[in-house]
């Protein structure tokens, strides 16, 4: 049986330095939930480095669902 582990994405979970891939050692499958992204990316954008923060939190999450 698999373990799969859900994260809400929200301005705090973009905003945090430490690799997703970590979570991946607690469940086989992770799965990432964003509700209304354009808000988020917005309010990101409006931090010193939360556009970088956010365009690098995006790609990370791409290239995990990729390799499931």
């Amino acid at each position: 049986m698999e373990t799969i582990g859900v994260t809400s994405i929200d301005p705090w979970f973009v905003l945090d330095d430490e690799p997703l891939i970590k979570d991946l050692y607690y469940f086989d499958k992770l799965a990432y939930t964003i509700g209304g992204r354009a808000t988020l990316e917005k309010f990101c954008n409006t931090l010193p480095k939360g556009k970088d923060a956010f365009k690098k939190k995006m790609r990370e999450i791409e290239s995990l669902e990729k390799t499931d």
